[in-house]
């Protein structure tokens, strides 16, 4: 069985992105390749969250601390 990639963190921004709901705003192509890195769980997307990653508040709002701070 081959591992799903679900999330893009981006160690410029600190941001996670789901590429299972990505959004136009996400603007993942302009994101530089060395700054990605892909996770492959939840597991994964917490640890980062925990390193003070946030979630992108287009894809990923549910764990973004920048949309709950907008609404």
């Amino acid at each position: 069985m081959s591992k799903k990639t679900h999330y893009l963190a981006d160690s410029n921004t600190k941001e996670i992105h789901d590429l299972s709901n990505p959004v136009m705003d996400c603007k993942l192509e302009k994101i530089n390749k060395e700054y990605i890195t892909f996770l492959q769980n939840n597991q994964e997307l917490n640890e980062y969250l925990d390193e003070g990653y946030d979630g992108c508040p287009f894809c990923l709002r549910t764990r973004s601390q920048k949309a709950k701070k907008s609404s």
